[in-house]
């Protein structure tokens, strides 16, 4: 399942968007769709059963480039009250694109600086329900930090685990990679979140 929207993104400083619902305290409400009997408590992101995807149309959109990160960890907590918080983390020298060069190029000061800035980092500030539903939170990626809404299905609990599917249009200079020689390389790229929460 992929929901998806063109994403805007603004300043770490700058506070979630305006008319802004069911915030608590450091996260946000859980969606009344779920019972909160249901699904309280401490919850592990599963990478086994997850996915991290991007994709970028490159030269001129004649081909696309697609990739994935192969090592990433997160966790979240539904409070008694409803509250919802949740972090995930990637390790961004585990980029896999399929090439290694590229792959090189991409883990470089050039693009993700891995060496310097080795983990990429997502934390949760609000959700918010809807068709498709919004999951909004602070991305950090190299030492930029911009608050971004990705479009999601709305979360699923069955079988003891959490699903969500998420989807952004994201800017790549936002953080920081300004690399393009000759214009080979769009400044938007596709991020998919493929996230399963366990207990």
């Amino acid at each position: 399942m992929r929901a998806s929207s063109n994403v805007t993104t603004s300043s770490a400083s700058t506070p979630a968007p305006e008319g802004a619902t069911g915030i608590h305290g450091a996260g946000t409400r859980l969606p009344r769709a779920i019972p909160l009997e249901q699904v309280k408590g401490d919850w592990m992101l599963d990478p086994s059963a997850s996915s991290i995807r991007f994709s970028s149309a490159v030269l001129g959109g004649l081909a696309t480039v697609r990739g994935r990160f192969t090592d990433f960890d997160g966790s979240g907590s539904v409070a008694g009250s409803g509250e919802v918080t949740g972090v995930v983390r990637v390790r961004t020298a585990s980029v896999d694109t399929g090439s290694r060069r590229r792959d090189a190029h991409l883990r470089s000061a050039s693009f993700l600086d891995a060496r310097h800035e080795p983990v990429a980092r997502f934390e949760l500030r609000e959700t918010r329900p809807g068709d498709p539903a919004e999951v909004i939170g602070q991305l950090t990626i190299r030492d930029a930090a911009r608050v971004v809404s990705l479009a999601a299905t709305a979360p699923i609990a069955e079988n003891g685990r959490i699903i969500v599917d998420a989807h952004a249009t994201l800017r790549r200079d936002d953080f920081g990679m300004r690399w393009n020689v000759l214009g080979a390389v769009p400044e938007r790229f596709e991020l998919d979140v493929h996230a399963v929460f366990v207990r």
